[in-house]
């Protein structure tokens, strides 16, 4: 006669509860799950890490959701600014760049601070550019010519910038390396250029300018009132306001210079402002401003006028004279009458 062992629904439920029914790798243990939600700690199974894999290159940044996207170039007046640091070496600040990348998408770069060192000295003069890729790299494009007729105005022996870099500085390099006096910053600027001069003496660090006729139109102030500017290819708006008073019944012209000449290109026409003053002994405000559209680059914008007598223009701390030159960035087209 068979034997017929049996088990209990009780014994069944507890075989049941003591089932494994997951199991995975907590941190470094395996860790199994029972049918009853318990754990059993089966110990550390994971072996030791091997060596780091090789960094790959970054990645373009997207476009912002900012919303205020205006032109190529950088954000704040500190972004990507250049210390010279040796005769051989320079460090370029972080900062974020607005520009095309290869593509010939507006995208938002992110450059860290780099530091561009061991940059070789020249026989003569090499124009070398200090660039900003689209993916945030710094790098120095060195001049493709050493020679003494290389200068900061013509850029000779400069290379092409690449398709989805953006230039950021020129570095004259001579026989000493990097000088100071041989850099040039060459950042445009994505929300427009800004800058204002405020004048409470004359060029001899005395109070108020006396200022002879002349004709042709000549500098005001070539170093206090005068400033060089990256241009971007857009309007700029040129402002001279201040105080004046005449010597007698004389014309007075307000111009102003970019490179030395005028902006429709010739030294000495008739200025934008021109007009006749009969105020002797009285002091009249003015408020000069123009608008021109510039090549892109870098400019030397100076105040200029001309006049056919002396008259004096007031540089005293009630009565400042303030020269501001402002890129118009944001332009409509004019959407008609109808």
């Amino acid at each position: 006669m068979a034997t017929v062992t049996g088990l209990t629904a009780a014994r069944m439920a507890e075989i049941e509860a003591a089932s494994i029914v997951n199991g995975g790798v907590v941190l470094n243990d395996l860790i199994f799950t029972k049918q009853d939600g318990t754990t059993i700690n089966a110990g550390n199974v994971r072996g030791p890490a091997g060596a780091a894999g090789a960094t790959g290159a970054a990645g373009e940044t997207g476009a912002s959701p900012e919303g205020d996207l205006l032109q190529p170039g950088v954000v704040a007046a500190g972004h990507c600014a250049l210390v010279r640091d040796l005769s051989s070496q320079v460090t370029i600040a972080a900062g974020v760049v607005w520009m095309l990348n290869t593509s010939g998408l507006f995208v938002r770069a992110l450059p860290v601070s780099t530091v561009l060192e061991a940059i070789p000295t020249a026989v003569n003069k090499r124009l070398d550019q200090v660039v900003v890729a689209s993916n945030g790299v710094i790098s120095r494009l060195q001049g493709t010519t050493d020679d003494t007729t290389n200068t900061l105005t013509n850029r000779g022996g400069a290379v092409v910038v690449p398709v989805g870099s953006r230039l950021l500085h020129d570095l004259l390099v001579d026989v000493n390396g990097v000088t100071a006096i041989n850099t040039r910053d060459r950042r445009s600027w994505a929300r427009g250029a800004y800058n204002r001069i405020t004048r409470t003496l004359n060029a001899a660090g005395n109070s108020d300018y006396s200022l002879p006729g002349s004709t042709p139109a000549v500098v005001i102030d070539g170093v206090n009132l005068a400033m060089r500017m990256e241009c971007s290819g857009v309007p700029l708006r040129v402002t001279l306001r201040g105080s004046f008073t005449l010597t007698a019944n004389i014309n007075v012209g307000l111009t102003t210079f970019i490179d030395g000449l005028v902006p429709s290109g010739a030294v000495g026409i008739t200025s934008e402002y021109y007009t006749h003053f009969p105020s002797v002994g009285f002091s009249l405000g003015f408020n000069y401003s123009y608008d021109f559209l510039p090549a892109p680059g870098s400019r030397l914008i100076k105040a200029a006028y001309m006049s056919n007598g002396t008259w004096i223009m007031y540089a005293r701390n009630a009565m400042p004279i303030t020269f501001t030159v402002e890129e118009i960035v944001r332009q409509n087209a004019n959407n008609g009458m109808a």
